[in-house]
């Protein structure tokens, strides 16, 4: 968990949710170096507790499905039962078959940065109405 991290790509702060630490600081830097801030939690528990106290909501958010505690399934759950969350578009990033917990993406592990870069163009350049969550 940390504070929302570099500036710029239009002011759109990207939510990563993984239990690997070093997952989570890799997707970090490749976002500042994209020009996005991010926010990151280890699980879904973290993201919830985050996501009430950050504002402005994220643009997005990035979700590994695996992790202790709230998993991404549970998460994702959570997160279309508040009106408030339940718009905000989700990249689902999984080594899981078949897995998308109705994401806007889902890419498989492991992750090919230039992939997740497309992803996340095509989704934050669409209308805010547009965008599959």
């Amino acid at each position: 968990m940390g504070p929302p991290q570099s500036e710029g790509h239009g002011g759109h702060l990207v939510l990563v949710i993984d239990d690997e630490q070093m997952v989570r600081e890799t997707l970090a830097d490749f976002l500042a170096d994209e020009g996005y801030r991010s926010l990151l939690a280890a699980d879904g528990d973290e993201a919830l507790k985050l996501l009430a106290t950050t504002t402005p909501r994220p643009s997005l958010i990035i979700l590994d499905l695996k992790m202790p505690n709230l998993d991404g399934w549970g998460f994702r759950r959570r997160q279309a039962e508040d009106p408030a969350l339940a718009s905000i578009p989700v990249i689902v990033v999984t080594a899981a078959q078949g897995a998308g917990a109705g994401a806007a993406a889902v890419l498989r592990k492991p992750l090919r940065l230039a992939h997740l870069a497309a992803a996340m163009n095509g989704i934050l350049s669409a209308p805010p109405e547009t965008r599959h969550v």
